[in-house]
């Protein structure tokens, strides 16, 4: 690993955040954890979960013949890895911490040096802030024994792949989102004034309103 290199692996993850703790805490920042995640109950921490696991070798949780794999020492093994990152390289707050507290926490307290977050909370809370945007980096989640893993969050139309009208079924799926993806670029655009809706409260309200109406239909 070159000097300035992000870590590759978990371990790496470890030995650099371990050193820069200490070395911000010998200047005075007492306050300073080196690694910030998501750690609270929620969508965010079973995705950093799913990514620990399968990176060490322990499985998807439900395999591709229907078995139940979850329960194996190399899943165990990753989790418990994880709790004692918890009051050693991470505060022992981080299990209370949800996606936004912890981007607050590593974005604009400048109080921690690794962050396991989105790429879509950078694009939406600070790429457009020069005085953040530069001081940092974006890089893969590191890799295990066994991987590399990365999950994918969010949420979106599907298509059953047995539908006997796939062709109808995507041209609705466009017909949905069309307004949505045109709204979502125009917003990405921070100089955009050419879309009144987006600094217009009562319009987006409608929109989720007619929505809505749709949906009891």
């Amino acid at each position: 690993m070159g000097t300035g290199a992000p870590p590759r692996r978990w371990d790496e993850l470890e030995q650099m955040a371990a050193r820069i703790q200490q070395g911000e805490r010998a200047r005075g920042q007492k306050d300073f954890w080196a690694f910030i995640w998501p750690g609270a109950s929620g969508e965010g921490l079973t995705c950093n979960a799913l990514e620990w696991q399968i990176s060490e070798g322990g499985g998807r949780v439900i395999e591709a013949d229907g078995t139940i794999s979850v329960n194996n020492p190399d899943a165990i093994r990753s989790w418990q890895r994880a709790a004692h990152w918890i009051g050693w390289i991470s505060p022992p707050s981080v299990t209370s911490l949800q996606e936004w507290d912890a981007i607050n926490a590593f974005y604009y307290a400048g109080t921690s040096a690794f962050f396991r977050g989105w790429a879509r909370s950078y694009l939406l809370s600070v790429r457009d802030i020069p005085s953040i945007r530069d001081k940092i980096g974006i890089t893969s989640v590191p890799e295990g024994k066994n991987s590399q893993a990365a999950t994918l969050g969010g949420f979106g139309l599907g298509l059953s792949r047995s539908s006997r009208h796939i062709t109808e079924a995507l041209q609705l799926i466009r017909f949905l989102i069309h307004r949505e993806i045109k709204l979502e670029e125009a917003r990405s655009d921070y100089e955009s004034r050419n879309w009144p809706e987006l600094y217009d409260p009562t319009a987006i309200l409608r929109t989720r309103q007619n929505s809505a109406d749709h949906g009891k239909q």
